[in-house]
């Protein structure tokens, strides 16, 4: 893993970033059908 260290450090704000985005995009589309479902 130190070996890549060097190519992952300039993009490390992207790695941390990205999968909190992913996993708010996953709870958004799971809470979704609830939030529609107690609108109609």
């Amino acid at each position: 893993m130190k070996r890549y260290w060097k190519y992952v450090k300039p993009y490390l704000p992207a790695f941390i970033i990205g999968p909190i985005l992913m996993i708010v995009e996953v709870i958004g589309e799971v809470v979704m059908p609830l939030l529609l479902s107690k609108i109609i």
